[in-house]
C-alpha cells in the first residue's frame, strides 16, 4: 500500500475532508498529524523536530465507529517511549511526556474509521 502524506498549510484545529489521506504538519518543536478514515490501515513513520525534553501530547478522535488507530513516539536511540492506542471517541486526552527528545512518532491504523487529530508540542511543563 502505497500512502503519501499532504504537507500543506492548514489549520491545526481544522479536520481534513479528504478520506484516507493523512495530512501532516511539521514545524521546530510542534508536529500535527490528521486523519479522516474510512476502513483505512496503514503504518506511517515521521520525523520530528524537537530540541527539549519535555512535550505535551494532544489527542482528539471523534466520530469512532470501528477499528483501532496507535501512536508510538521513540527516541533519538529509537527506543519506544510512549504508546497510546484509540478505540473509542476522545474529546481531549492529553498527557506531558518527559526526559526524551521526540525523534520519530509512528502511527498505525487498522479498519480505522474515524476523525483523528495528533498533536505534538514542546512544553516547558
Amino acid at each position: 500500500m502505497l500512502l503519501s502524506c499532504r504537507e500543506d498549510i492548514i489549520n491545526p484545529d481544522t479536520f481534513v475532508e479528504t478520506i484516507n489521506e493523512p495530512l501532516q504538519i511539521t514545524e521546530v518543536n510542534s508536529y500535527t498529524y490528521i486523519l479522516n478514515a474510512n476502513e483505512f490501515t496503514s503504518t506511517s513513520v515521521f520525523n520530528t523536530t524537537f530540541n527539549g525534553s519535555s512535550s505535551r501530547v494532544n489527542i482528539t478522535l471523534l466520530d469512532y465507529s470501528q477499528g483501532y488507530a496507535n501512536m508510538i513516539i521513540k527516541d533519538v536511540d529509537q527506543r519506544e517511549r510512549y504508546r497510546y492506542q484509540m478505540a473509542e471517541n476522545i474529546p481531549l486526552y492529553s498527557d506531558l511526556t518527559n526526559g526524551y527528545i521526540p525523534k520519530t512518532i509512528e502511527i498505525n491504523t487498522y479498519d480505522f474509521t474515524g476523525k483523528l487529530k495528533i498533536r505534538l508540542t514542546k512544553s516547558s511543563n
